[in-house]
């Protein structure tokens, strides 16, 4: 019997309604004639859109299905009690609801009628639809009562989820058919000698678990009949058939039925293990060391034609352990544990001489965690004894305070020794001392020194300073002269008396006088030395005519 129980309030409105519609109706189209089903739609309210019925007439029920609207409230008390109150009445084998909501439901708490579901064997599968659904709410149904939770962003994802749960319900847990189980593995060590096994006459139905489990035998349909898994340390074998007259009546008069059981119950339980070589291992931290010892028992050393090791580790990964041979009949080799959990060192190896059988030693290693796990304790007085010292604060955990406050706190203070500089000031001060009351040094010497080496630099500054203003002053007197050089006209008589168009304001103006030449320096015959008095000489002389230019302007 199957109940849909299918939120439609304004929260799923939308693809989430259409889709939910769609998963519903691909569900039903699954179940036989033989099956009950019922649709329950609710928002504020249950609402019955199918009563239970038997899935006859799928065609009328998805009708059904298909009018469901959205819009309204959500409250998931009513439904859950309607469709527990439905499946009370059926005389089923399985009863099943899948419960299709956000979760987001304003009525009574949901719980306590879940528990009397799950007393009743009514399971409860719930489908959580949106990112802001109740996912807690409704994975604590589901686990009450031993259903499956499923959260579901992705609306399109639910027809696959209502399929699933669909194929769970209309299948029996028990077949009960004769059948001939199909060898599927047959290097194993329970089928070792085994072709073909008599009929059966039903079994319970499983899944394959996955994993490192192996399906040894298995029916027409694929379900698992024989199965073996390591399981941590140990080994594991599972047969979902009977071994008694029930089902397996002929395998009771089977030849070959003492020799499979033995061979599954000497696989499943522990091996013998050789007592000629033995396995030693040393545990410090991480770092595992194993020493391998080969001896018979008088305590002689045996020689090995074959020796491999190998280490399988918690994640049941693989690795290979290289050993070195450090004496007659003993080997060591030594690995590194990445984390913590029980490791399993198996060794092959093979004596030398005419029996060339391999045999095999396991010997388990266990790493445990660090030792702050042991405690599940906080060490709070450490803490606050580590706060007091350092002047520091003890916060709760959650609460919210301001890690970076300064308030109350003391600032560290660096000092810087003095010591090395007072040392070097007090040498600096002896060599001073030293200097004072040894050195004699007259001062009157040395003033007079400086005095003289003042006075020379002046002097040369001013002669340099006259020199320089004596270099300027023959530079302009030479532009000067440039200036001035060119060829002056002066009219002749002819042409005074042939010009007939003097102007009036030129007659009776009495003629300028003829320029006389400047008189002419003279010279003592001595060739003058000094560059000095050549730049005085020329200043002079451009003085003079200077005088007379000026003269002749105002005349």
């Amino acid at each position: 019997a199957l109940v849909l129980v299918i939120d439609h309030s304004g929260s799923m409105a939308g693809l989430k309604l259409q889709m939910c519609k769609s998963a519903a109706i691909a569900a039903v189209r699954l179940l036989s004639e033989k099956d009950l089903v019922g649709v329950i739609a609710f928002d504020t309210a249950p609402e019955w859109l199918v009563p239970m019925t038997p899935a006859t007439d799928k065609a009328a029920i998805t009708a059904q299905i298909r009018t469901l609207g959205g819009g309204g409230g959500t409250d998931m008390y009513p439904a859950m009690v309607a469709a527990a109150e439905a499946l009370q009445g059926t005389d089923t084998s399985i009863r099943h609801v899948i419960l299709l909501t956000d979760g987001r439901t304003a009525g009574a708490d949901c719980r306590p009628v879940a528990q009397q579901m799950a007393e009743q064997n009514i399971i409860v599968s719930t489908v959580a639809v949106g990112d802001d659904a109740d996912f807690a709410l409704l994975q604590t149904i589901a686990g009450l009562t031993r259903g499956r939770f499923y959260p579901v962003l992705d609306p399109t994802r639910l027809p696959q989820i209502f399929v699933k749960e669909a194929q769970v319900v209309r299948r029996a847990l028990i077949y009960e058919e004769t059948f001939t189980p199909q060898l599927v593995y047959a290097l194993s060590d329970i089928v070792r000698g085994v072709s073909a096994v008599p009929p059966l006459d039903g079994y319970v139905l499983t899944g394959p678990k996955g994993g490192f489990s192996q399906i040894l035998f298995a029916s027409e349909q694929g379900d698992p009949i024989l199965a073996s898994c390591q399981a941590g340390l140990g080994r594991c074998v599972a047969f979902t058939s009977s071994i008694d007259s029930r089902w397996a009546a002929r395998w009771l008069a089977w030849s070959g039925y003492d020799r499979f059981w033995e061979q599954a119950v000497r696989w499943v339980g522990k091996p013998a293990q050789p007592t000629d070589c033995e396995v030693f291992v040393d545990v410090q931290d991480r770092d595992i060391s194993v020493i391998i010892e080969a001896a018979d028992t008088q305590g002689r050393s045996i020689p090995l034609a074959q020796i491999e090791a190998q280490v399988i580790g918690p994640d049941m990964a693989i690795d290979p352990l290289p050993l070195t041979q450090t004496g007659p009949g003993q080997y060591q080799g030594r690995f590194t544990a990445q984390q913590p959990g029980s490791y399993v060192v198996n060794l092959r190896y093979r004596k030398v001489g005419a029996d060339e059988t391999i045999q095999t030693v396991q010997s388990p290693v266990t790493v445990p965690f660090a030792p702050e796990f042991r405690d599940l304790r906080d060490n709070a007085p450490l803490l606050e004894e580590i706060a007091r010292i350092t002047d520091g604060r003890v916060l709760e955990l959650g609460t919210e305070a301001d890690l970076f406050d300064p308030t109350g706190l003391k600032f560290p203070q660096t000092l810087l020794p003095l010591t090395s500089w007072l040392m070097r000031l007090w040498i600096a001060l002896f060599l001073a001392d030293v200097a004072m009351r040894r050195i004699a040094f007259d001062w009157i010497a040395a003033q007079r020194r400086v005095a003289t080496w003042w006075r020379a630099r002046r002097v040369k500054t001013t002669g340099d300073a006259t020199l320089e203003r004596l270099k300027r002053t023959r530079v302009t007197v030479q532009q000067r002269f440039k200036k001035r050089s060119g060829t002056r006209f002066e009219a002749s008589e002819s042409d005074l008396q042939g010009s007939s168009a003097l102007p009036e304001t030129d007659v009776g103006r009495p003629p300028k006088p003829e320029r006389k030449p400047p008189p002419a320096v003279k010279t003592t015959g001595e060739q003058e030395t000094s560059h000095i008095q050549q730049l005085l000489k020329a200043k002079r002389g451009a003085l003079h005519r200077d005088g007379r230019e000026k003269d002749e302007n105002q005349t």
